[in-house]
């Protein structure tokens, strides 16, 4: 006999994390498959949700409906749902500018599951802004779970078979992992937030001449003259010229404008990424990469940021014999300057692909804003929390 008890067969649920403080809830009328709120710590480990700091955890349940299952084969194999955990926590990752992570199911197709991970230790770099308590300086989203309405329509399925939509998720999943790597595996998330922005770059429309220097141009002008077919050769020779390194360089600068040169966030100006040394630095960030792929030189500790120091930049010359590898870490960004340069890029994506966030890119008082979202609308946790 079946039991009210158990859990809905189209109701699955899964745990969600993040170093960072949000209140709130994502409960909207008008689209009830889709609930977003608290899951509370109990005695002592509750104060990991309210300060900042290294021990910092608050987690969240998101709760979806799904389909229902026909059940008329004995055999039947059921969807796994667990993949939405994952697709919600990029999504979320781009939205505030926190790190998320995704714990599985609590409940799946009526059965209950056991989360994974829940004990993420201590994070040295809790002061940062990928992980603190307080809203980004660039795109400064509210730390209100209701502000999950931003990103509604991007998380539609259907927009994630769209351009776009898949672009994000995709270039998302880098950004997001990124963040897990930095604090242990600096070079991994470097690397990872290269590729972010190669998957960005390859589906953005980067003129000639901008991929090619002076003297290819030239060589491809010969071609075109030298013969009758020049123009097909010069097409195909073109085809075959994929210059990542320029289009990654060219395709993220032209998304990065004066509102992102505008809010940095390093605490001092000279250590902010500047506009006109963008593509530069963007180039030396994918030399980074290739020295690091192709000769396994390790560059971790020259990027990795200071515990409370968000310098988008590297400030000095580091002292080492490989003089190649010194000029490239001079121009390029900083592990946080790469991580602020890929967000801001995912969330133009975001745009084009549906998201409502022309207001946000105005000039506000993040700080002041978000107190007032917390004061207005969330109680205290001892009121939020049941019996605490």
């Amino acid at each position: 006999m079946m039991t009210a008890l158990k859990p809905d067969k189209c109701i699955q649920k899964a745990l969600l994390s993040t170093r960072s403080r949000l209140v709130g809830e994502y409960d909207h009328p008008d689209e009830p498959d889709l609930l977003v709120t608290h899951a509370w710590l109990r005695g002592p480990e509750m104060s990991r949700m309210l300060g900042n700091s290294a021990f910092s955890q608050n987690f969240y349940v998101a709760s979806f409906r799904t389909e229902p299952v026909p059940r008329d084969h004995p055999l039947i194999v059921l969807p796994d749902y667990s993949y939405f955990g994952e697709f919600l926590a990029v999504h979320l990752s781009i939205l505030y500018g926190k790190h998320f992570q995704s714990h599985g199911l609590l409940e799946s197709s009526g059965s209950f599951r056991v989360p994974e991970k829940l004990d993420l230790g201590p994070n040295s770099l809790f002061s940062l802004p990928p992980f603190n308590h307080t809203p980004r300086n660039c795109v400064p989203t509210i730390l209100n779970l209701c502000e999950i309405s931003r990103i509604r329509p991007v998380l539609d399925a259907f927009v994630t078979e769209s351009g776009p939509g898949r672009i994000l998720f995709t270039a998302g999943r880098f950004y997001n992992r990124a963040l897990t790597e930095m604090e242990e595996l600096p070079e991994l998330a470097y690397l990872d937030l290269i590729t972010c922005g190669e998957t960005i770059s390859g589906e953005r429309n980067v003129p000639d001449d901008r991929l090619y220097d002076e003297d290819l141009k030239e060589l491809l002008r010969r071609i075109e003259k030298g013969s009758p077919d020049g123009s097909e050769l010069a097409a195909s020779v073109r085809s075959r010229l994929y210059q990542v390194r320029r289009r990654f360089a060219s395709a993220l600068s032209d998304l990065l404008d004066d509102y992102f040169f505008a809010h940095p966030e390093s605490h001092e100006p000279f250590a902010a990424l500047k506009q006109d040394d963008i593509e530069t630095a963007l180039k030396a960030a994918y030399n980074l990469r290739s020295r690091y792929v192709h000769t396994g030189i390790q560059f971790g500790a020259w990027v990795k940021p200071l515990a409370h120091l968000p310098e988008e930049i590297m400030l000095g010359t580091p002292i080492m014999d490989d003089n190649d590898l010194k000029k490239i870490l001079v121009k390029a960004p900083s592990l946080c300057g790469m991580e602020r340069i890929m967000r801001y890029c995912l969330l133009k994506i975001a745009g084009e692909a549906g998201a409502i966030l022309d207001d946000m890119y105005e000039d506000q008082g993040a700080e002041q804003t978000h107190a007032e979202a917390t004061s207005e609308t969330a109680p205290s946790a001892a009121s939020e929390a049941p019996d605490a």
